[in-house]
């Protein structure tokens, strides 16, 4: 018993070394690449997930937030559970204003739950990507945002 104990106390002393390692401070690059963004300039929210449209009465609600640059929403894409885009909303559809460094935008009626073909959609898992232009903030300025979001209509 004694032997394998000893056994263990290289094992012990290297979970020990890394553990050490890695709760020291990290080290910070000293310059990021020109297409490296260290931030995340936009928040986006949609509420209520799941949405039943019979009975919401405040609507299906979208809320875009921008933390530190100004940002305009350009469209949004809504695909299916198969990863098809069934419906391209440009952002005077959406019905967002541009949004100033620290605010906020919100949408009550952003998507009348349609393809572009016209039809309702089915109950089911959608996603939707928004795509936004961050302007008039040093190296975000020009620069698409985008984030990707999972809701569930229930019918």
């Amino acid at each position: 018993m004694r032997h394998s104990l000893l056994l263990l106390i290289p094992l012990l002393l290297t979970l020990w070394a890394h553990a050490k390692a890695s709760s020291a401070e990290p080290s910070w690059p000293s310059a990021a690449s020109a297409d490296t963004v260290l931030v995340r300039p936009v928040d986006v929210a949609i509420a209520p997930n799941p949405y039943r449209p019979a009975e919401a009465t405040a609507g299906f609600r979208l809320r875009v937030r921008s933390a530190v640059a100004p940002l305009t929403v350009l469209y949004a894409d809504i695909y299916d559970l198969h990863g098809q885009r069934i419906r391209r909303l440009q952002a005077d559809e959406l019905g967002l204003r541009p949004i100033p460094p620290g605010g906020q935008a919100t949408s009550s009626s952003w998507w009348d739950l349609r393809t572009e073909g016209g039809r309702e959609v089915p109950t089911g898992t959608y996603w939707v990507r928004f795509v936004a232009e961050a302007s008039r903030y040093g190296r975000l300025e020009g620069r698409r945002v985008e984030r990707l979001l999972k809701f569930v209509v229930i019918r």
